[in-house]
């Protein structure tokens, strides 16, 4: 089973030393085809089954980058993403739909990502954002993982949504669901906001 994540857009804040200016200009604002250019996250979806980036116009990505060093960087990416379900107790049934990512080739000794506001505050959900076929949004919250692996240690962040069945929005249940044998599909479809969203970074 499967739910489907629209963006509307993600943050990422990083810092070079390369792009320390001492000029006038506090904020250097950049056009893809130079963005294209200087080095940014190699970003990933670990739980993704397909992802698409809006590239009409033209890219949906922006870049600005600070007279510090710091850099913005924004894109706009359709999701989708593997929830597994257990539905053995509908129509009492919630679930917790994760969404994992961080780098694909850097190890946590190269690229650390992590929240630069609190975890929870770091995400927003709009209100008028969320359309789950017979199932609410009643919460979400992220934080960070490592995994280990053959290559080295890998960070990634962890940002699991809670839906629950609208037959028993009385009767709220979480569970952790690991495994799921369906055969069938169904897509969740809500706006998402990441903000505030911070990446190290000694490559």
């Amino acid at each position: 089973m499967y739910f489907l994540l629209t963006y509307s857009t993600i943050l990422f804040f990083f810092s070079s030393q390369n792009l320390l200016s001492t000029g006038p200009m506090k904020v250097l604002r950049v056009n893809n085809m130079m963005a294209s250019r200087i080095w940014t996250p190699d970003t990933f979806f670990y739980n993704g089954k397909k992802s698409v980036a809006h590239n009409i116009t033209m890219p949906n990505k922006l870049l600005r980058i600070m007279d510090d060093g710091t850099l913005l960087y924004t894109m706009r990416l359709t999701v989708h993403a593997e929830c597994p379900m257990y539905l053995g107790n509908f129509p009492m049934d919630s679930h917790i739909c994760p969404l994992k990512f961080g780098s694909y080739a850097y190890t946590t000794s190269e690229v650390r990502y992590f929240w630069k506001r609190e975890e929870s505050p770091s995400v927003d959900v709009a209100e008028d954002g969320s359309r789950l076929n017979q199932y609410d949004l009643i919460g979400r919250k992220s934080h960070s993982d490592t995994v280990h692996s053959s290559t080295g240690i890998t960070m990634y962040n962890y940002l699991p949504s809670c839906v629950v069945n609208e037959l028993a929005h009385l009767f709220v249940i979480y569970i952790l669901i690991h495994v799921s044998s369906q055969c069938f599909q169904t897509h969740l479809l809500f706006s998402c906001h990441f903000h505030n969203f911070a990446i190290s970074s000694i490559v």
